[in-house]
């Protein structure tokens, strides 16, 4: 007897009559998922939102005189996270925005503070004043010394100079017993800063910008 040759019973590879039937496509699953682009996941942004977000703060506290000084904190931390998340490759642009915005502030609050602590030593520093009352007869004339109010009884022109260190604050007032013209005049450091003439009474005071803006023109 012939030999009976056994048949494979794979239907997937058998048709009706016996003959191999078609093959299923094989799929190539690294080019298919290489493909499909949406499965990569997205850097992370934790510490380049971190540095942005510092970074902004700083930079508009940074203007603010006084309060300005805690950008000296908040502007190198802007820097530090914006260092660490370009290092861990998180988002660029938010990490140098970040770190460049901390290193502004800085400089910004490193400026504004300076020009506060120069403003506040020339405010605060030693003043002299000059007070020069002119008259047709007898007054009183009232005064600030740099402590007090100091009143005295003068006769015709009269001229006082007094130093004190604190704000420069000056005040003149002269009265008249009759009706007679009078005039008062202020000298801060050197320069005029009030004066004024009426008839009876007279007042003079430092509290205009004019003082400031001859110290600002000085230096």
């Amino acid at each position: 007897m012939p030999d009976q040759m056994p048949r494979s019973q794979d239907p997937s590879t058998q048709d009706g009559s016996g003959h191999p039937g078609p093959q299923p496509p094989v799929q190539d699953r690294p080019a298919r998922d290489a493909g499909q682009g949406g499965n990569r996941a997205d850097p992370p942004t934790g510490l380049a939102i971190t540095a942005l977000v510092l970074g902004i703060v700083a930079f508009f506290v940074a203007e603010i005189p006084v309060i300005g000084i805690v950008s000296f904190l908040l502007g190198p931390a802007a820097i530090v996270f914006g260092i660490i998340a370009l290092r861990r490759k998180q988002r660029k642009a938010l990490a140098v925005t970040g770190l460049v915005l901390g290193a502004v502030a800085v400089v910004v609050a490193a400026v504004v503070t300076a020009i506060v602590a120069f403003l506040w030593a020339q405010a605060t520093g030693e003043h002299t004043v000059r007070y020069v009352v002119a008259s047709d007869g007898p007054v009183s004339v009232s005064y600030f010394n740099g402590g007090d109010s100091v009143q005295e009884r003068v006769d015709g022109t009269w001229e006082k100079e007094i130093t004190y260190s604190g704000l420069p604050i000056a005040g003149l007032t002269v009265e008249a017993g009759d009706a007679g013209t009078v005039s008062c005049e202020i000298f801060m450091d050197g320069s005029s800063v009030s004066k004024n003439s009426g008839v009876g009474r007279a007042d003079c005071a430092s509290g205009n910008m004019e003082y400031w803006q001859r110290r600002f023109l000085q230096l």
